[in-house]
């Protein structure tokens, strides 16, 4: 399987555990901000960020995603989130891997998301059985957009009324999809 910890220039990534409830719920996962354009709510308490590493330890025991904590080496913080989830192909015989991650608002517009994205990404391709990385981001978020075009990943198409993003309302919202196959001799 992927590493439990990875560590970049200016980053760390590593497994989470219930001891970062707190951090990831003040640090992050509090702010609408930056939960606007997530697949999940803006947490309202730290029970929700212990519940949410609940079901992240679960799903990575049966091995359906993978996600590491984003720590600023500098400031020894944890500061957002980043991780694949696993999924059979639709229309061949390899897995599909999709990409996902978050960012405490203070660090945007730094390359903070795309440096960890650039630590994952080459990783998804270790596993054999992996044959497309994909990921999907809201098609006013250019920012995320941009991170994903820098980490490899190019431009498939925009899924119209494709998911509910619960920030946004009820209303199921525009996704940009982007994606990439197995690069040739990995």
């Amino acid at each position: 399987m992927l590493p439990s910890q990875i560590e970049t220039e200016r980053l760390i990534l590593r497994r989470p555990k219930m001891e970062d409830a707190q951090a990831i719920f003040e640090n992050y996962a509090s702010n609408p901000r930056v939960t606007r354009y997530l697949s999940w709510p803006t947490h309202r308490s730290v029970a929700d960020a212990e519940e949410f590493l609940r079901m992240l330890e679960e799903s990575m025991r049966r091995e359906e995603q993978c996600t590491w904590l984003i720590e600023h080496r500098q400031q020894h913080k944890v500061c957002g989130s980043i991780g694949v989830a696993f999924k059979a192909g639709k229309h061949s015989e390899g897995k599909l891997a999709a990409l996902g991650y978050c960012l405490a608002e203070e660090l945007w517009g730094q390359g903070y998301t795309t440096e960890a994205a650039r630590a994952v990404v080459p990783l998804v391709w270790s596993l054999p059985e992996i044959e497309r990385l994909e990921a999907i981001c809201h098609a006013e978020h250019m920012r995320s957009a941009r991170v994903l075009e820098k980490s490899g990943l190019r431009y498939v198409g925009l899924d119209r009324a494709h998911m509910v993003l619960p920030s946004l309302g009820r209303h199921r919202q525009d996704m940009l999809r982007y994606g990439a196959s197995r690069p040739a001799g990995v």
